[in-house]
């Protein structure tokens, strides 16, 4: 077999890319929320949420799978939204102001778009 080199850069996957759902679910309540929290607070606004939605029983007790989630979408919003700032300003330091400002209007329109 003739050899051959790639050119290439390797694809580069994330935790979250291989993760399943409910792992993905796990690692969340463990970044994101303390044990005093999934100890009290977690159950509590089950509970209200119960309260609020009877039927929402049939989903099961789950009661920090949705605030880790909410709270790890947050968190990966803002590190995308650091990301595209700190790109406008690599671009107005050394580069083209028309690309800064460009730059500028995507994270404009990405923030707005994520809230």
């Amino acid at each position: 077999m003739k050899p051959f080199i790639v050119r290439e850069n390797r694809i580069k996957l994330t935790e979250t890319d291989v993760l399943s759902d409910s792992e993905k679910v796990e690692l969340a309540k463990s970044r994101q929320l303390s044990p005093l929290y999934r100890v009290t607070f977690g159950p509590l606004s089950q509970i209200a949420g119960y309260y609020f939605n009877f039927l929402s029983i049939l989903g099961g007790w789950h009661p920090n799978d949705a605030d880790a989630m909410a709270l790890e979408r947050q968190d990966q919003r803002l590190k995308m939204l650091d990301e595209l700032d700190s790109l406008a300003r690599i671009e107005a330091l050394g580069g083209d102001a028309k690309d800064a400002k460009e730059f500028q209007r995507i994270r404009y329109e990405a923030s707005a778009a994520s809230r």
